[in-house]
């Protein structure tokens, strides 16, 4: 096997026209062939075998501007039919960023190239660019946002002391509206706190309840809810990414610390298809653990947590007033056989308790309205909705009754720390 052959040789070629150090070049080359090459040994390769070759394409290259703001490039360039299809491929060879411009129209006729290495199937590459908009997305970034693996999160803890014994703990993210919250310090250090919370009430349950708006918009191009409501223009890639960072770490605590984790969403008016297909990530994630997902297109939730107590959830934009008498109807099995039923909801980004008629415990339900820790956006601060605290709440609960609520102020803890992942 010769050391270069014309697929090495047409690499080395189109990556110089797009102006890449050979520190670079060299770099990619050696992964892409599995090959170990320094990078004096490919420059003096295509000083001495490939560059008039590639001077003579690059006089052949050229460019023109249109009144538009597009562009028309045309070169000569070694590639594979494969290649002449893909979008991205196409950009850079010709120098263009992906993430900047986008393909109108593409145009490869073949062409016979001579190399040192003998003849070439090579094509005359003509394609129309245009400048992208800012609200307009790169769908490679997206597929990549979602697919990509979590980055390692180092979570600070506290020592594992435990005073208190319950068997359970509800943890309810309500309202995150990722994309106005952003995976930063202040994040980090919220999310510290509820795996401190799992570490130290030492549950042999965990519900993680998703009670909707986990992003703020319903659109990756445009800011707007699932109706159209217009709202704040998001980078909706960057928030994929931010929840996964949050998110995930969470779930994966509960997992190493409890025997039984469930994780619960229904949806809101924000991002009613977006979250759905996150859920569905989320439990695709997570496929090779026992952990549960209940992650349906569905605006309302009810299950036994145990024998005695019944949660309820939604997201609090539909049937608010009326929430007791549906779960009774939709879930009647299960509201029959409990004593205590609790319902959480969001929405109004703000907390609130609630006892339903008849006023006596055992025999209605209590609504707990969960608070949010997103940033005020702009309607909020617009119409004065500011004065909020910023937090959100964990229930511990043992055989019979909630028995503590956890309020998590977005503050930053005493921490030593361990590395989970």
């Amino acid at each position: 096997m010769k050391e270069f052959n014309n697929e090495m040789n047409s690499f080395i070629v189109n990556h110089r026209q797009v102006s890449r150090s050979w520190y670079k070049l060299t770099d990619e080359f050696n992964r892409s062939f599995g090959t170990h090459y320094s990078w004096e040994k490919i420059r003096s390769h295509y000083r001495r075998n490939l560059e008039s070759e590639a001077k003579e394409m690059q006089q052949d290259a050229s460019v023109t501007l249109k009144e538009n703001g597009e562009q028309i490039s045309q070169i000569k360039i070694a590639m594979t039919r494969e290649q002449s299809k893909d979008p991205d491929y196409l950009l850079e060879a010709h120098g263009y960023d992906p993430k900047q411009w986008k393909v109108k129209s593409a145009v490869s006729n073949i062409w016979d190239g001579q190399t040192a290495d003998g003849p070439q199937v090579m094509y005359q590459s003509k394609i129309t660019v245009a400048p992208r908009k800012p609200d307009e997305i790169n769908m490679s970034e997206l597929i990549e946002a979602i697919t990509a693996e979590t980055r390692p999160v180092v979570i600070d803890c506290y020592e594992n002391k435990s005073t208190i014994v319950n068997t359970g703990l509800i943890i309810n993210l309500s309202d995150l509206h990722f994309g106005i919250l952003e995976y930063g310090e202040e994040l980090h250090n919220m999310q510290t706190k509820i795996v401190n919370a799992i570490i130290l009430e030492k549950p042999t349950d965990v519900h993680i309840n998703l009670l909707g708006d986990i992003f703020h918009s319903d659109s990756m191009v445009l800011g707007t809810t699932t109706k159209g409501t217009r709202v704040d223009d998001i980078d909706m890639v960057k928030a994929i990414e931010d929840a996964k960072e949050f998110l995930e770490p969470i779930i994966d605590m509960a997992y190493h610390r409890a025997e039984q984790v469930r994780v619960n969403m229904v949806v809101g008016n924000h991002d009613l298809s977006i979250s759905y297909v996150f859920g569905q990530y989320l439990k695709a994630r997570f496929q090779r653990t026992p952990i549960k997902f209940n992650v349906n297109l569905q605006h309302r939730f009810a299950c036994r947590v145990n024998d005695n107590i019944m949660m309820c959830l939604a997201h609090g934009d539909l049937g608010r007033r009326n929430l007791p008498m549906i779960f009774a109807t939709e879930y009647s099995e299960i509201w029959g056989t409990t004593k205590e039923r609790v319902c959480f909801t969001g929405h109004l980004h703000h907390q609130k308790k609630e006892v339903t008629s008849p006023v006596n415990d055992k025999d209605g339900m209590t609504i707990y309205q969960q608070p949010t820790i997103k940033p005020n956006d702009y309607y909020e601060i617009k119409n004065g909705y500011v004065t909020s605290k910023k937090m959100i709440q964990l229930y511990s609960y043992d055989e019979k009754h909630i028995t503590k609520i956890h309020h998590l102020y977005m503050q930053k803890p005493h921490k030593i720390s361990v590395n989970l992942i």
